[in-house]
C-alpha cells in the first residue's frame, strides 16, 4: 500500500513470531504463497504490537496483521492465481 491510501489486504501465513523481551512489539514473518519460492513478494518480516504504520523493506507500508476464520480463508484463496505471479 501506499503512505495515506485506505489499506489493502493480503493473505498470508504467519511462518515465525518474535516476540521482544518485556515489550508488546513482536517481528511476524509471513509467508504469500501465491508468489514464487524465489520471488522478494514471498516472505516478509514486520514489525507489530505498537500500532505503528512502517514502510516494508519490498516497498509500500503495512499497518499489522489478524487472524482470519476459516470461511474468509475459503474466500481468499479464490482470488489466487492458477500460476505462480512472477514479476
Amino acid at each position: 500500500m501506499q503512505q495515506g491510501s485506505p489499506f489493502r489486504w493480503w493473505f498470508g501465513t504467519v511462518e515465525s513470531v518474535e516476540r521482544d523481551a518485556g515489550g508488546s512489539r513482536a517481528k511476524v514473518t509471513m509467508i504469500f504463497d501465491h508468489f514464487p519460492a524465489t520471488s522478494r513478494w514471498r516472505r516478509l518480516q514486520i514489525i507489530i504490537g505498537d500500532g505503528v504504520v512502517r514502510q516494508c523493506a519490498i516497498g509500500g507500508w503495512h499497518g499489522g496483521v489478524r487472524a482470519v476464520t476459516e470461511a474468509e480463508k475459503k474466500d481468499w484463496v479464490k482470488f489466487y492465481p492458477k500460476e505462480p505471479v512472477i514479476f
